[in-house]
């Protein structure tokens, strides 16, 4: 089986069969098969994305790391819509930023394929699940450290005395005003 096509019954409980066993074959993206033998073991695919009745994905992670790799902009689009801004203004951030994480504690640099959106998950009045975010609770571009690491640990320790004011003031400075610069045209920023 490759491609998008459905599965037959028979193919189907194959499937089922090879799920028992802690199996699945990747089916490979259309027009370029997988490379690995299959079946592969379980550990090989990731739960998300496009899946399976089993809840895991239909291409194994190395598929996965390939086509990404061929479409480098899959993942600035991946992010933009889960995070409610269009490609060109996530590119009009870093461009804002100069390309730096824009966490006070840290300068790295950050690219369009390595730039996560940090936003607040538990804001009050956001309705959506923890791993999108809206223009009440998105903050800026960070790196991928700051996103996983420094931020929440500055989350948990904000009301701490010794935390320094300029970190505690990263989670509370108006976003929402920063990411309505960024969108407007250029030309618009002038004439206003």
């Amino acid at each position: 089986m490759t491609g998008s096509r459905c599965p037959t019954k028979v193919e189907r409980l194959e499937a089922d069969r090879l799920f028992q066993e802690g199996l699945k074959v990747c089916i490979g993206y259309p027009g370029y098969p997988c490379e690995q033998e299959n079946p592969q073991p379980l550990e090989n695919f990731s739960l998300g994305g496009r899946k399976n009745s089993h809840g895991i994905r239909v291409y194994c992670r190395d598929c996965v790391s390939r086509h990404n790799k061929r479409n480098p902009l899959t993942r600035v689009w991946k992010l933009s819509r889960s995070h409610g801004i269009t490609p060109e203004t996530k590119i009009k951030a870093l461009e804002r930023c100069a390309y730096r994480c824009t966490a006070p504690w840290c300068d790295n640099e950050i690219t369009v394929e390595t730039c996560h959106i940090d936003h607040q998950h538990d804001k009050p009045g956001c309705e959506h699940k923890s791993d999108i975010s809206c223009h009440k609770c998105r903050r800026g571009p960070v790196c991928q450290w700051c996103n996983q690491r420094a931020v929440p640990f500055v989350e948990a320790n904000q009301d701490r005395p010794e935390m320094p004011l300029a970190w505690r003031n990263y989670l509370t400075v108006d976003w929402r005003t920063w990411w309505e610069e960024t969108a407007k045209d250029p030309a618009e920023q002038v004439a206003a």
